[in-house]
């Protein structure tokens, strides 16, 4: 599973010159960022690699929100639910929760 060190050195990949200009300080408060506003490793990886080419890296607050839109992608696309923030992930997975009863109970039991 992807951690911190993961996601330092995408940042780094993908925009090596400013990002080294950091310094780990600098890299440090970006990475407690991001996981100040709740962004997955994983899901900020996903974003990372989906952010077009650009000459510099996005704030932390916008590759943040990015990442958060690909944790829900995932969702969507593989129903899965430990991407997301922690508090938007207990509110999705008591939905499918729920959704999974109402479909026992509209089927009676059969799929």
């Amino acid at each position: 599973m992807p951690d911190e060190r993961d996601v330092a050195r995408a940042l780094l990949g993908s925009w090596p010159g400013t990002v080294s200009a950091w310094g780990r300080e600098g890299i440090a408060a970006y990475l407690s960022e991001l996981e100040a506003r709740g962004a997955h490793p994983e899901a900020v990886l996903l974003a990372i690699r989906s952010w077009p080419p650009a000459e510099f890296p996005p704030s932390a607050p916008s590759l943040a929100r990015a990442a958060v839109r690909a944790a829900f992608r995932e969702l969507g696309r593989s129903g899965r639910t430990d991407l997301l923030p922690s508090g938007e992930r207990e509110r999705w997975e008591r939905r499918l929760l729920r959704g999974a009863e109402l479909l026992q109970i509209t089927t009676g039991g059969e799929r």
